[in-house]
């Protein structure tokens, strides 16, 4: 299940990095340049929390993916809880993504001030808890670390462990 979530996210971030919500200029002018995206220009601020949520989300969704890839779980519990942080992280920022589109992308008539904000603090907020889920998961990480590269290796290719025998 897990797979197929994060498979969604990673290819909804990619989409919205290689189309930006408001497009991308096609022209050269001193004020821009061709392929870059418009909303960089006309709403710098906005547009620097869509870029870092999209790619929160996007590396998130992909480091998902490749640990569920190897089976690493099931080598390591450690993996498990990583994966499940990365999961929600990565569900948290594309939701600040699709926020920070929708301001960008619907009429100034049609936004309330109340909204704006509301979209704004959440990505502040999420960042902040996404923050603080990324440091514990790397100093889950930093821990087994310390093994050095044989001993990653030698965990990657441990046998999963079997329900209800003792090692």
């Amino acid at each position: 299940m897990a797979m197929v979530v994060v498979g969604l996210i990673a290819a909804m971030a990619f989409s919205a990095a290689v189309s930006p919500p408001g497009g991308v200029w096609q022209d050269d002018t001193s004020s821009h340049r061709a392929g870059k995206a418009v909303m960089a220009s006309s709403h710098p601020k906005l547009y620097k929390l869509f870029s870092r949520a999209n790619t929160t989300a996007f590396v998130s969704a992909l480091l998902v993916i490749f640990l569920q890839t190897i089976n690493a779980p099931n080598r390591l519990e450690i993996f498990f809880v990583v994966i499940l942080y990365a999961t929600l992280v990565a569900m948290a920022s594309i939701g600040v993504s699709y926020g920070a589109s929708v301001i960008i992308t619907n009429p100034a008539e049609t936004q309330t001030v109340g909204h704006t904000i509301a979209v704004v603090s959440a990505g502040r907020d999420i960042g902040r808890k996404a923050n603080e889920l990324g440091n514990e998961a790397f100093n889950m990480l930093r821990t087994v670390a310390g093994l050095g590269w044989v001993g990653w290796v030698d965990l990657l290719h441990r046998r999963p462990r079997r329900a209800g025998k003792c090692h």
